[in-house]
């Protein structure tokens, strides 16, 4: 028989529920009607507008191992619902979960993007709280993560550029400008006009066959 796996998604929490089913509409209707005191039964009786509803695609599986790969690395999270570390099937072996993972992604692969969508929907400006919340409980990383994203930026966006006069290559305008002392706005300016900064004329490095200094 065909099983399916379903992810319950609470977008308020992030937290999800994971299961196995062959029916995922009668099975959406039995966790509605679930009257058991258990942690997602609870918090979907609370707010079941809070929770996004998602199914694999029928591939004619019949195992559970899709299910058992989502709980070998979530159960016992503070992202799980599951009670269970199990599915009434072993743990999925390590050489299938890359595996199972590619397959996964492949069926869902705007998943995210509507999620997002779906919480900021049900909870506008969130996000934004949250992360507020965390910059304010965790200043050190704030700013580490910030130091990080401005080099990764930076890196992305610097262009190596050339010395004609000297033919000497520079990883940057800002690198030209430490080892030369010539202002870095200027030589961007000789690499757009041809005009000369520092008595020399700049050009951008198209093609990468020199050495960098």
């Amino acid at each position: 028989m065909t099983m399916k796996t379903y992810l319950a998604i609470n977008v308020s929490s992030r937290k999800f529920y994971v299961g196995s089913t062959n029916n995922f509409e009668r099975r959406v209707r039995s966790h509605h009607n679930n009257t058991d005191n258990l942690p997602f039964q609870n918090a979907l009786r609370k707010k079941p507008q809070n929770f996004y509803w998602i199914c694999s695609e029928d591939d004619g599986s019949d195992n559970r191992d899709e299910e058992q790969f989502y709980l070998d690395f979530y159960h016992g999270s503070e992202w799980c619902y599951n009670l269970s570390p199990k599915t009434n099937t072993a743990c999925v072996p390590f050489e299938r979960r890359s595996e199972i993972s590619k397959e996964t992604h492949q069926k869902h692969p705007d998943l995210a993007k509507r999620m997002g969508e779906t919480s900021q929907k049900n909870n506008p400006g969130l996000g934004a709280q949250t992360l507020q919340r965390y910059r304010e409980e965790n200043p050190q990383k704030s700013r580490e993560h910030a130091v990080k994203a401005g080099q990764e930026t930076a890196r992305r966006h610097s262009k190596p550029v050339v010395c004609r006069e000297t033919g000497v290559v520079y990883a940057s305008t800002k690198e030209a400008a430490r080892q030369t002392g010539i202002n870095a706005a200027n030589i961007g300016t000789s690499c757009k006009t041809n005009w000369k900064a520092g008595g020399y004329h700049w050009d951008y490095l198209k093609t990468l066959n020199l050495t960098l200094v």
